[in-house]
């Protein structure tokens, strides 16, 4: 039977020690980004993924998908069923601000969030906190995503990724961890962020090539007063990461592709993927 509805291309990485039938022992992470959709499977207790499949969409955008267009395609819906013993979404995009711990009751959300972003049409800001961090980030996603997800997986909690990068990386415990900088290339915007147990620095910047990629690490790297000693590591999985390699090979330190959080056990499949490929996808359970 042919579904219907909007379509995907899957891909799927697997652990011979998952068996479906066993799900309803372990955890779902749905990580939403423009580009694709995730469905991680895990051991939360044993920190290890056990199955990752790849959603990417066929001529279309996720986040420009209305409520009716998701909740007619049959194959996304499909992947969705089954019983877990807990399901998180994870919405990563640039529409996010972080808010300090002294300020996350005296600040009305929605509005701290208007201060430096602007609001979707039709949509909600959520806030996703993390006491580790002392932080929560104010991030905005459009209420037709959201009925959706609360349809298909009830109780479902949403995250936002800007956290759990913050996290993984804190957690690797990075040698000279205050001159390195984390850059997390998206299709259309890069992230970046400094961690040495406390956030030094945090923010996201579109770009349209790598010329303009280079300026915001470089500016980044003077505002912290780096300068040439910044360590620069690459996360994502777009082409255009060769070229910003080469290009600020000449202005930092070093600059080297980012890797897999360490204390985390992957599928052997995982081989087939570049280390510094899908780095929130393999860091989704560090967030507990």
């Amino acid at each position: 039977m042919e579904t219907t509805g909007i379509q995907f291309n899957v891909q799927v990485y697997t652990d011979n020690v998952y068996h479906e039938a066993d799900r309803a022992q372990y955890g779902l992470y749905v990580i939403l980004s423009n580009e694709h959709i995730a469905l991680v499977i895990v051991n939360q207790a044993q920190k290890q993924v056990l199955q990752l499949q790849l959603l990417f969409p066929i001529h279309f955008s996720v986040f420009a998908c209305d409520y009716e267009a998701l909740k007619h395609s049959e194959q996304l819906t499909n992947l969705l069923k089954g019983n877990f013993a807990f399901v998180k979404a994870i919405v990563c995009n640039d529409a996010s601000t972080l808010v300090p711990e002294p300020l996350l009751h005296a600040a009305d959300a929605t509005a701290y969030f208007k201060l430096n972003q602007k609001q979707f049409p039709a949509s909600g800001v959520f806030e996703f906190k993390m006491s580790s961090l002392r932080t929560a980030a104010l991030f905005n996603v459009k209420n037709d995503l959201i009925r959706f997800l609360n349809e298909q997986l009830p109780g479902v909690q949403v995250l936002h990724d800007s956290l759990i990068f913050l996290k993984a990386l804190d957690l690797q415990s990075f040698p000279n961890a205050s001159n390195k900088l984390h850059v997390l290339v998206h299709p259309t915007y890069i992230a970046i962020a400094c961690i040495n147990h406390q956030i030094k620095f945090y923010n996201t910047f579109p770009f349209n090539n790598e010329n303009d990629i280079a300026y915001f690490v470089l500016a980044v790297a003077k505002q912290l007063e780096l300068n040439q000693e910044a360590e620069v590591l690459l996360y994502g999985q777009v082409p255009i990461l060769s070229d910003i390699t080469n290009l600020l090979a000449n202005y930092v330190k070093s600059i080297a592709f980012g890797a897999k959080p360490k204390g985390v056990a992957y599928p052997v499949s995982f081989h087939q993927l570049p280390a510094h490929h899908y780095f929130i996808e393999t860091s989704c359970l560090l967030c507990e």
